[in-house]
């Protein structure tokens, strides 16, 4: 047996890092880990590499080299057991890294001891330098406010970008481990939380304190990039969701999972914590959104009416909000079962951001954020009046939800609007896809502060 939690060095500069941990992970994680446990074998994390299967047979043992199930999988000639199953089989260069690492032992260092495989992946594979200068500029797909105004933050390539506001100078970069930013967000007492990675091979959080620009802990490490992530208003905690449509709830303390679900069939679009009811509001691909207790991931609501993706979700004092690739954004009631209170259609018909605050809905819409909000008022209910004729001259009331909207916000008519934020002090800043972004800092103006280039160039 290998001996795990060892401190043995390996003389081939160590291959289970440079070579059995990418290609388990890469190979094998997706039919032997996860949601998934083929023949009873996981790899999900170094201790349960060492545990046999269904089968019987030792997966990894120096003693019995040959014998090894692992490395009679990898060998073996016939398609139909050989593995990985679905895929090309291993290179003669491959097969003798998980060769050399068994017949030395199956060595780990004790930091590997008990670690995922997401993990060990991610630390090797985060290794992506942000470049000087920028030869072209990137699609904004991730920005953030600071809550007061004066910075701004933008995802570039394995880094954040520190904007002055006022002077458009750059303030700071701030490196991550991941070569795409996927989402920013706050957390509180001025922890900056970030998710990246390489879509298709693994994705990390970050927490930063933003005020040193020093990382607290690195987080999360999974085989895809967390698509969105929400700060908890309640707990010193973070949601992040991820692109197999889970949702996984970590503490901010200790940076563990506390709780975790699969609420969705497809990617998760957006996330949004509730600000009453400690409510987890989620959105997906699959075409639904859906409020889960905080607590527990127990599902509350379905908001089951939308036809196509469901792009954004956000909270109002009246029920979640929802947006959808067919262009139509409803306010949802959340009685005995949730129902669409009030709709509005005629948006963009794509997949798009939505932010929110203040009451607001910002919704990009070609060159302009539009604004929208939320008005009830009493109005006679003239069906149910006909209906009581006992108390003909007593009119039903009943409470009528509808959508209002303020002067839009100019942008540029010929860009898209790939992503949005919004702070509490009235500043909206919007990312385009010709790495512009455009910043509204007077709620009572509707065309912008201040418009630049954010990514740093010669």
């Amino acid at each position: 047996m290998g001996a795990l939690g060892s401190d043995v060095p390996d003389p081939e500069s160590n291959t289970f890092d440079a070579i059995v941990a990418p290609l388990l992970f890469e190979k094998c994680l997706g039919c032997h880990g996860g949601a998934t446990i083929e023949g009873g074998y996981s790899v999900a994390d170094t201790s349960k590499l060492f545990r046999p299967g269904d089968s019987g047979a030792m997966p990894i043992s120096h003693e019995q080299l040959e014998s090894s199930e692992l490395l009679v999988r990898i060998t073996a000639k016939d398609p139909t057991t050989r593995m990985p199953l679905d895929g090309e089989p291993l290179t003669d260069l491959e097969i003798a890294g998980f060769r050399r690492w068994i017949a030395s032992g199956a060595p780990l260092s004790r930091s590997e001891e008990k670690t995922s495989l997401a993990e060990i992946y991610g630390r090797a594979k985060s290794s992506a330098r942000a470049p000087l200068h920028y030869a072209r500029p990137l699609p904004i797909s991730s920005l953030l406010l600071s809550p007061d105004s004066q910075q701004l933050l933008v995802g570039g390539y394995s880094e954040i970008i520190v904007w002055n506001i006022e002077t458009q100078a750059l303030d700071s970069r701030i490196p991550v481990r991941g070569r795409m930013v996927s989402d920013i967000d706050w957390a509180p007492g001025g922890v900056l939380v970030v998710a990246s990675g390489t879509p298709g091979k693994f994705g990390v959080l970050e927490a930063f304190d933003f005020k040193t620009q020093r990382q607290i802990a690195s987080f999360g490490f999974s085989r895809d990039v967390c698509t969105c992530i929400a700060p908890s208003p309640y707990r010193n905690e973070i949601a992040a969701g991820f692109a197999d449509g889970s949702v996984a709830l970590y503490s901010l303390d200790n940076f563990n999972v506390r709780a975790e679900s699969v609420p969705h069939a497809a990617a998760i679009t957006s996330l949004f914590w509730a600000s009453k009811g400690n409510r987890i509001l989620t959105a997906s691909i699959d075409r639904s959104a859906k409020s889960f207790d905080s607590k527990d991931m127990q599902l509350l609501f379905a908001y089951a009416e939308n036809e196509r993706t469901v792009s954004g979700v956000v909270d109002s004092q009246y029920g979640a909000i929802t947006i959808d690739e067919t262009g139509v954004m409803r306010v949802w009631s959340e009685g005995d079962e949730a129902r669409s209170l009030a709709k509005k259609d005629g948006l963009p018909q794509k997949v798009q951001p939505i932010a929110s605050a203040n009451g607001i809905v910002f919704v990009p819409d070609h060159g302009k954020i539009r604004k929208l909000f939320i008005v009830q008022d009493e109005v006679v209910d003239e069906k149910e009046t006909k209906k009581d004729n006992a108390e003909a001259s007593k009119p039903k009331m009943k409470t009528r939800t509808r959508w209002r909207e303020h002067d839009a916000l100019q942008s540029s008519p010929n860009q898209s609007i790939l992503s949005l934020s919004a702070n509490r002090k009235g500043a909206v800043a919007a990312g385009l896809d010709n790495g512009q972004v455009v910043i509204w800092l007077d709620e009572n103006t509707t065309s912008p502060s201040r418009t630049w280039l954010a990514f740093p160039h010669q």
